[in-house]
């Protein structure tokens, strides 16, 4: 008993003019069937179902179609494959002695690519090439590839060999060096509708044109895909119209989906809670709706800048709809909600309760809280409030540089220096400024710091800071900066950057800059004619003896300031 083929295998092109979609690359392989210019290895890649492995029968039947030579002497009267002549019946009944295709899914080892080299020495039967087909090539194991490696270069005259893949990444450049690159895109939705016209029409399935372009839609790019959707949808014995097809396919339609996403804009959780369970009430596909989200995400960021829809995306016929929706928020929370949205994928794929997972992220992107934006900001920050938190001072999208009179020096590490001020560095900071200075004090005097002198008297000789949201640096100035300090501070990140998130949040590391034009403020050095070092014992010892304190000079020579050396008192 005969089974019917299924639609896929039954439409399976026959010839290059039936491939759909690769326009481009049936073009390539054409010109080289006419010019005689036939590499000896060819590598086809592109996604699942867009015509990869029909493409490589097509063109290794017309390498071995007997009309080849009436082809190249005139193309436009002569078609290969012709379908007629011996070699290409073989092909059409999968039976040529010429054509070898290999599921490399399931003959990954080297054994099996020797075998095909062993065979590849004898000489064609009916054409003119012995074709061999690796199909999923990427699946081959190393040593698989290694053997393969010096036929694909050198191979015999008589053999050629064809390499299909999804997965072009993995095909090693040692391979692709020597092969013909055959790309494929996927198939747009209109090309895909048009087809499955022409197939719905031979087939005299009766199917409404909105529904061949919800199918489009959903089939990736698919030609495969689409088919086969298209078959199963026709088992169900009705009426195949948008609404029909959606239905079937457990999808929401982007009027609803619009809806539901107008309920997170709007922060209305008690709606959004009805909505879901009302689409719960129907056959509803969970990851559908993820990606029914996702697509209009993108077409909600593309209608606040004015760009036009994809042709796959499903909010085609809806641009108003989308712009509307965009209008409610702002393009910086549509980013926010998008990363909040993408950020959770991993975990989406990964939970078994996917629904429920789902309706707990929406609720979440509904009470997120919106992102200022920076007029608000502004006007904020030109009238301050003395009784804002600092965290609300602090907190600043853009470049920020506050100048302020360096902390009060910790008292484990230095002494207070007078400094002198001139009449225009006497204003009163603001009380941005002087919050943010508050800020840097306290993260001076932590006990966490003070307990590394060195990197506690580096620290305080800051005169001014600043704050580079964008980078998540705060920059320091300092009157000088060497390959010492830098080191030092690189080195003890450990110690600095958990305070630095307690202080200054939007800050996850410290950069040094030098700023020569203001005052040297060396809150450790005491005015002194030379170099001391201050015992225990409060006596001043002179410097000058290098050999025996060659690391107090090294740092007097590298840190304005001055160096204590405390003694441990024996137990």
């Amino acid at each position: 008993m005969h089974h019917a083929a299924n639609l896929a295998r039954k439409r399976r092109p026959r010839t290059f003019k039936e491939v759909v979609g690769q326009s481009f690359t049936i073009r390539m392989l054409q010109n080289g069937l006419f010019l005689e210019k036939i590499f000896p290895a060819y590598l086809f890649a592109g996604q699942r179902g867009c015509g990869k492995t029909s493409t490589a029968r097509v063109f290794a039947s017309a390498l071995n179609c007997l009309q080849i030579n009436n082809f190249r002497k005139a193309p436009k009267d002569n078609v290969i494959p012709c379908l007629e002549c011996d070699s290409c019946k073989s092909m059409l009944r999968g039976n040529h002695p010429d054509f070898t295709e290999v599921d490399a899914a399931s003959n990954t080892g080297v054994d099996n690519i020797r075998q095909i080299l062993e065979a590849s020495s004898y000489l064609p039967l009916i054409g003119k090439k012995k074709i061999y087909l690796i199909d999923e090539a990427h699946m081959l194991s190393r040593a698989a590839f290694n053997a393969l490696l010096k036929i694909l270069e050198e191979p015999p005259e008589s053999v050629l060999f064809m390499l299909a893949t999804t997965e072009f990444n993995k095909i090693p450049n040692t391979v692709r060096s020597r092969c013909f690159y055959a790309p494929f895109r996927s198939v747009q939705a209109n090309e895909q509708v048009e087809h499955l016209k022409t197939l719905c029409a031979s087939e005299n399935i009766t199917v409404a044109d909105s529904a061949l372009q919800v199918i489009a839609q959903q089939s990736g790019g698919s030609i495969r895909d689409g088919m086969n959707m298209l078959e199963q949808l026709t088992s169900l014995k009705e009426e195949l119209n948008a609404d029909s097809v959606r239905t079937a396919l457990g999808l929401v339609s982007p009027k609803d989906l619009i809806a539901l996403f107008s309920y997170i804009a709007n922060k209305d959780v008690e709606g959004l809670l009805t909505a879901l369970t009302a689409f719960g009430s129907v056959t509803l596909d969970t990851q559908s709706l993820w990606n029914g989200i996702g697509d209009l995400l993108l077409a909600m960021t593309r209608a606040q800048f004015s760009v036009d829809l994809s042709a796959h995306s499903p909010f085609v016929g809806c641009e108003s709809d989308c712009a509307s929706l965009a209008k409610t928020c702002s393009a910086v929370r549509v980013y926010a909600l998008t990363q909040l949205f993408w950020g959770q994928e991993e975990v989406f794929q990964r939970t078994s309760n996917k629904k429920a997972f789902l309706e707990h992220l929406l609720v979440q992107m509904a009470l997120q809280v919106d992102i200022a934006s920076l007029e608000t900001l502004a006007e904020q920050f030109e009238s301050p409030t003395p009784n804002e938190e600092r965290e609300q001072v602090v907190r600043q999208p853009a470049r920020r540089q506050a100048s302020f009179v360096a902390p009060a020096p910790v008292k484990a590490i230095q002494e207070p220096v007078e400094t002198k001020i001139n009449a225009s560095q006497k204003r009163e900071p603001s009380v941005c400024q002087q919050a943010f200075g508050a800020a840097w004090s306290s993260f001076v005097a932590e006990k966490t710091l003070c307990s590394d002198k060195l990197l506690a008297s580096i620290m305080s000789q800051a005169v001014g800071i600043e704050e580079n949201v964008e980078k998540k640096e705060l920059v320091i100035s300092v009157p000088k900066i060497n390959m010492f300090l830098t080191e030092k501070i690189s080195s003890s990140n450990n110690v600095w950057q958990p305070l630095l998130q307690r202080y200054f949040p939007q800050a996850s590391t410290i950069v040094l800059k030098e700023d020569s034009t203001k005052p040297a403020q060396n809150i450790l050095a005491k005015p002194q004619t030379q170099a001391t070092v201050e015992a225990s014992s409060s006596e001043s010892i002179d410097l000058s003896d290098k050999e025996r304190w060659p690391t107090a000079n090294l740092l007097t020579q590298k840190i304005p300031g001055r160096v204590e050396i405390t003694t441990k008192k024996e137990q």
